[in-house]
């Protein structure tokens, strides 16, 4: 889970009352989850609750963790106390397993009362921080975000801002909700592709061979490259070379960009494929410009002076002889200082 949890910014009264009216995500103002009301307590699982949006998990997924938690729960669950029971915000994956295992209790950390945003936060950053996020769950918590406490008017920024990411990330996960009906009624086919894959599924306006399409990428577990290049065929786009990194520009490096510093400028040269993930490679570079602008700028080598010939003293021609003496001649000259 992220660091945002751990923060009491709102007393207990003014939780509630925004619990019945409106939504904590206001502004620019970032969503902020209090503490738990307890820390690491067992609690029975009888008494253990999934909500209906709750993420789904295959039956490889229970097996996995149910084999790591017979040894040890290394991470507590996140529950909220509804109507005398617990309900899961996050760790229905570490339930399911116990269930599996015919266990009595499970560790979790317990709040007693969350606002319905809030919830949809945890859950939210629970699965956005593992390796490769549910895009299908994702789009939907984003979706319930944004029409939470009857407010469509909420900007994709202000949401943005109150989950911590960038707009373009949130408009991603918007814009899923123009997939087929027939891809969201079966949310579990789908549940490993990535939002690449989804991106590239809409440009296909047909929902029945959108539908198709997306079946033959499970089935062959396409790349999301692999799938564009099928799109493109089915679309009739002519393929084009690839961009990647042009000739005899070596300096752009793997990450396909080049930051140089000069004077008090930073020049810019990029290639971005259209298959790229854009917010990797400007994650990327704006940390390139940032190091760069707080680096100190570099101290110019000073030109050499040209010296005039009046402050350069010239040592005379040495006189070379056109004969030197023979040896006899040496030895004479020798006797005769002598």
């Amino acid at each position: 889970m992220r660091s945002k949890i751990g923060t009491l910014l709102v007393d207990r009264s003014t939780l509630t009352n925004h619990r019945r009216s409106t939504s904590f995500l206001r502004g620019n103002l970032p969503m902020y989850i209090p503490s738990p009301d307890k820390v690491s307590v067992n609690i029975e699982l009888s008494e253990v609750d999934l909500r209906p949006d709750a993420r789904p998990h295959s039956a490889e997924d229970i097996a996995k963790l149910a084999k790591s938690m017979a040894m040890r729960q290394l991470q507590n669950i996140i529950v909220c106390k509804e109507n005398g029971r617990y309900e899961v915000i996050a760790g229905v994956g570490r339930v399911l397993a116990a269930r599996l295992l015919k266990k009595d209790t499970i560790k979790a950390d317990v709040y007693d009362i969350l606002a319905e945003s809030q919830k949809l936060s945890i859950m939210f950053d629970e699965n956005e921080d593992r390796e490769n996020p549910p895009a299908l769950y994702q789009a939907k918590l984003v979706q319930a975000m944004k029409t939470e406490d009857n407010h469509p008017g909420r900007t994709q920024q202000q949401l943005a801002d109150a989950l911590g990411k960038d707009q373009t990330t949130i408009s991603k996960y918007l814009s899923l909700q123009s997939l087929s009906p027939k891809i969201w009624a079966d949310m579990n086919m789908f549940i490993n592709l990535a939002i690449r894959h989804f991106v590239q599924l809409l440009r296909i306006k047909n929902e029945d061979e959108q539908w198709k399409v997306a079946k033959v990428t499970v089935q062959r577990e396409l790349s999301a490259s692999q799938l564009e290049s099928l799109i493109d065929q089915k679309l009739g786009v002519k393929p084009t070379a690839k961009m990647g990194r042009p000739k005899d520009r070596k300096s752009l490096g793997a990450e396909g960009f080049e930051v140089t510093r000069k004077k008090d400028n930073l020049m810019i040269r990029a290639v971005l494929t259209t298959a790229a993930d854009l917010d990797a490679f400007l994650s990327k570079l704006r940390a390139e410009i940032l190091r760069l602008r707080v680096a100190p700028a570099p101290v110019p080598t000073p030109e050499p002076v040209a010296l005039s010939q009046a402050t350069v003293s010239t040592p005379a021609p040495l006189h070379i002889p056109e004969t030197l003496p023979t040896p006899d001649e040496v030895r004479e000259l020798l006797k005769a200082d002598g």
